[in-house]
């Protein structure tokens, strides 16, 4: 009788177990890469795909930069803009330029009193200075020139400390790094099941940014104010001193997240010219992030059309030239976007070809989610696909 208890004990545990793991890879499963319905249409725009804020050799990065433009390459990065912590090296070393086709440019993390910033300058002469007089000198001219993004301000070891210090641009409104941090262990046990198996798997740990999203439109009402999708991709997990695993790969971080550059004008091929035109978007907001990795945002605008011009992301038009906004989606099928003035829904459909008349000053953004099934309920759920930038009304 007890034998037959502690069979049937097993079995239920198997069962339960084998649930789990279908369960896991079923849910993974329907966060994979599909491939967009795309529409026919022409854009106003040139979009530019990149990564921003990964680590190579020069700091606690598992791959040195010819590691890092053969990632780009099979991901179909267009730029690269590496982070490493503390150091400026990769600029000074001549690591920045053309590299098989792709924009490379080199910024650093810095460490600071309120947290991690990432920082970007066009001017190579930025690395002659002490690194620690970056961030105390953000007013210097030279300084001044590039751009402070703030890194994973909500990562509980470091998180960041003093929104009212001026200095800063914006902040990261994701980071692979940080994504799976805030995750309960039932959802990393689901992803680590299927890892194998998937790609998707780190999609199934990109939670919507709502705490991001608050923080963005608390910032608009008093300053303007940019966001960016980091990889934050290091690909090395130490296990001793001489050893380590390039898990996750780069190319499993560069396809997870992405900015996209939107730009009236196209790259001119002169890498100096080039840089300071990337950097000049980036610190302007005419970018947009993206979870790249349940689809392809290429093609996605989201501009204002007076009639006459045309105002990107990070632009400001007055009401009084009667701005039409002009969203172009990028796929067709199972997808939601809700358009936002000051914070609050104005706008929820799911069409991909939308025209909405301003009638009201304020500070719009856009939001696009994939709409994907989950069990166990097969309920559909909006994944986070697209957050635009703003356009200011005034």
């Amino acid at each position: 009788m007890l034998k037959s208890m502690k069979l049937k004990k097993r079995h239920f545990v198997l069962l339960i177990t084998v649930l789990f793991v279908g369960v896991s890879l079923i849910n993974v499963y329907f966060d994979r890469y599909i491939p967009p319905d795309r529409p026919d249409t022409e854009s106003a725009f040139h979009t530019y795909r990149g990564t921003i804020h990964f680590h190579t050799v020069y700091s606690d990065g598992g791959g040195d930069f010819e590691r890092i433009i053969e990632a780009a390459m099979n991901t179909g990065m267009d730029f690269v803009i590496s982070a490493d912590h503390n150091t400026l090296k990769p600029v000074s070393s001549g690591e920045e330029g053309y590299r098989n086709g792709i924009l490379t440019i080199a910024s650093v993390e810095l460490s600071t009193v309120y947290g991690h910033i990432f920082y970007a300058n066009p001017d190579t002469s930025i690395a002659q200075l002490p690194i620690d007089s970056i961030f105390y000198r953000f007013e210097d001219p030279l300084i001044s020139k590039g751009t402070f993004i703030i890194a994973h301000p909500f990562l509980p070891r470091h998180t960041y400390k003093n929104w009212e210090w001026e200095g800063y641009k914006g902040f990261e409104l994701f980071n692979s790094d940080y994504e799976w941090r805030n995750d309960s262990p039932l959802e990393l046990i689901q992803a680590l099941i299927a890892f194998p198996f998937f790609d998707s798997a780190l999609n199934f740990l990109a939670d919507y940014p709502e705490k991001g999203l608050v923080k963005l439109d608390s910032l608009l009402t008093t300053r303007p104010c940019i966001i960016t999708a980091a990889g934050d991709v290091h690909a090395r997990i130490d296990i001793t001193d001489s050893f380590f695993l390039p898990f996750p790969s780069y190319e499993k971080g560069f396809n997870t997240v992405q900015t996209y550059i939107q730009t009236a004008k196209s790259f001119s091929g002169e890498f100096k010219d080039d840089k300071k035109m990337l950097l000049d978007l980036l610190r302007k907001g005419s970018t947009f992030a993206a979870c790249g990795g349940f689809s392809d945002p290429e093609g996605f605008n989201f501009y204002a059309d007076t009639g006459g011009k045309n105002y990107s992301m990070g632009d400001t038009v007055s009401i009084y030239e009667n701005p039409e906004l002009i969203i172009n989606i990028p796929d067709m099928t199972d997808i939601r976007t809700v358009i936002f003035r000051d914070g609050n829904p104005v706008l929820e459909t799911d069409d991909w070809n939308i025209v909405f008349q301003v009638m009201e000053k304020g500070v719009y953004r856009v939001e696009v989610y994939q709409l994907r099934n989950t069990l166990p309920f097969l309920s559909r759920v909006k994944r986070p696909w697209i957050f635009s930038n703003p356009v200011y009304v005034y």
